[in-house]
Order: structure tokens, then C-alpha cells, then sequence
């Protein structure tokens, strides 16, 4: 005898018909808030000298859904890269990298939860 396991989402389809025209907005906003706490995290924890490191972080919005945070370039802090990763002189004090894991982690978790959140709301319909 055979098993069966049946696996309908056809109202998860409904939900997120109902959800999606919001939800890229949504998304966004979450997102550039996301690489600002990012940032902010990055700018407490470099090290600072002058202050010019520090000053140079940065969020640039690349497309609705993608923005990066940037520190140092050619103008202003060209050595970043040296201070997140170290050289064959110093050693790596990491700066960028750590606000990253945790933006990232934030990120998934409020994800999830305005997802969770949106297709309890139209459930309840």
C-alpha cells in the first residue's frame, strides 16, 4: 500500500496575492534600516584615530532591493580594507564584517516575523 502526504498552499497562495502588493515596500524599508543599523553598528566599533574612517561609512542604495554599506574609498580612508583585514604588518580589527552578521541575522528574523505577521492577517479574513 502506497503513502500519501498531501501539501495544498493554495491560501498560502491567496496570502501572498493579498500581501504582495505591499510587501516590496515593505521589504525596502526594512532593508535600508537594516544597512543603517548596520552602519551605525560599524561606525561604534572601528577604531578610531582622526576620525576620518569612522566618517567615511556609509549606505548606498544600489536598486530597491539591494543596498550596501561601504567604508573608506579612494578619497576619503583608502586604507579600510587594511584595518577590517589587517596586513603582514598589523592585525585584522574587524569593524564591518561583525555589523554585518548581525544586520544579517536582524534581518532574517524581522522578515520572517512581518511575513508571519501578514499572512496571520489575512487568514483572519
Amino acid at each position: 500500500m502506497a503513502s500519501r502526504v498531501t501539501i495544498d498552499v493554495t491560501p498560502l497562495k491567496r496570502a501572498l496575492k493579498q500581501i504582495g502588493a505591499d510587501t516590496p515596500k515593505a521589504i525596502e524599508a526594512e532593508l535600508e534600516q537594516m544597512a543603517n543599523r548596520a552602519a551605525a553598528a560599524a561606525r561604534s566599533a572601528v577604531p578610531v584615530d582622526e576620525g576620518t574612517l569612522r566618517d567615511s561609512i556609509r549606505v548606498e542604495k544600489d536598486s530597491p532591493s539591494r543596498v550596501v554599506v561601504l567604508a573608506g574609498g579612494a578619497d576619503a580612508a583608502p586604507y579600510a580594507g587594511h584595518i577590517e583585514y589587517g596586513t603582514s604588518r598589523m592585525g585584522a580589527q574587524p569593524f564591518m564584517r561583525p555589523a554585518a552578521v548581525q544586520a544579517e541575522r536582524e534581518l532574517a528574523q524581522r522578515m520572517a516575523d512581518a511575513f508571519r505577521s501578514a499572512v496571520e492577517k489575512v487568514s483572519e479574513k
